[in-house]
């Protein structure tokens, strides 16, 4: 009898063990669900959803002027302070200016599909968007060539960008738009041919999702480390992972790509994200682009209002 109890106590144990493995430990090693196939199809339409065929020229102007920029005392400029005397600006801020503008008339952000380096390097995201801020401040007119030039970086940023960038570049047509009216100004061409686009915000997710997968991928094959955790099974796990569930959210996003209202709420309800440290990191950092189409809409209202034209 004793021997019995025995035996059922370890096999009740061993069900235990089993049901625990399944429970917490076997969902941090599942593969995706999908097939492989299933999962690489998807991936290839969230690649062609990501690329455009704009601002591909040269970025060595804008590597310039950020160069110049960084030893300006008008790094410090804030937008909030309003229009920038010719005599406030240094030389320093001048080069930097006129490099903007060199850049201005045929530059670009470069040929590869992922400007990831944007982020920070030569061509930090943030220090362009304080450079656009202090072009628009120094413009004297609509015409300015430095006004100019911030509103085509700002849509350079818009059609190449990550979310990130892409949100930058529709916060500097904003800013532009701002002074505008702060200023009594009725809107140059370039306020037309760069205006903020609907069309460009479902691809900035999708470059958001295909170029993370890229840039880890890259850093894997140079032999770097991930700062991230790799999960019970390793990195090959998670960056699959990675695509089965980046994927399946761009493809579930595509039908809303035209209405920024509905895109807003499908951002805001994501699929829920699997048992992984790499995907549940970058599903916390959805971005919401609700306030976009308020944006847009203002955007078109001046420059409709000012008797221009749409092409």
């Amino acid at each position: 009898m004793r021997a019995m109890l025995r035996i059922g106590l370890v096999l009740l144990g061993l069900l235990v063990l089993v049901a625990s493995f399944f429970v917490w430990v076997y969902p941090s090693m599942a593969p995706p669900p999908d097939p492989p196939e299933v999962i690489e199809a998807r991936w290839a339409l969230v690649g062609g959803w990501s690329r455009v065929d704009t601002f591909h020229g040269d970025p060595e102007e804008l590597r310039r002027a950020l160069e110049q920029f960084a030893a300006s005392e008008l790094v410090e400029h804030r937008r909030d302070a309003g229009p920038i005397a010719a005599d406030a600006i240094d030389p320093p801020g001048r080069a930097a200016l006129d490099a903007l503008m060199t850049w201005g008339e045929d530059g670009g952000l470069g040929p590869e599909l992922c400007i990831g380096n944007l982020h920070q390097g030569a061509l930090p995201s943030f220090r362009l968007f304080l450079l656009a801020g202090v072009a628009i401040d120094s413009a004297e007119d609509p015409d300015a060539p430095e006004l100019v030039a911030a509103l085509r970086l700002g849509d350079a940023l818009r059609d190449r960008g990550d979310l990130l960038q892409t949100l930058i570049g529709f916060t500097i047509a904003r800013d532009a738009l701002r002074a505008a009216e702060e200023r009594g100004w009725a809107p140059g061409p370039a306020y037309l041919d760069h205006r903020p686009r609907r069309e460009q915000v479902f691809p900035a997710l999708a470059r958001e999702a295909f170029c993370t997968d890229a840039t880890l991928r890259e850093r894997m094959r140079e032999g770097g480390e991930p700062d991230f955790e790799v999960g019970v099974v390793g990195i090959g796990r998670e960056l699959a992972m990675l695509r089965w569930y980046e994927g399946a959210r761009i493809v579930g996003l595509e039908p809303h790509r035209g209405d920024l209202r509905a895109l807003s709420r499908a951002l805001a309800d994501p699929p829920e994200p699997p048992v992984s440290p790499l995907v549940q990191v970058l599903a916390a950092g959805h971005g919401q682009v609700d306030e976009l189409e308020d944006q847009i809409a203002a955007y078109d209202r001046f420059v409709k209002r000012a008797g221009a034209r749409d092409e």
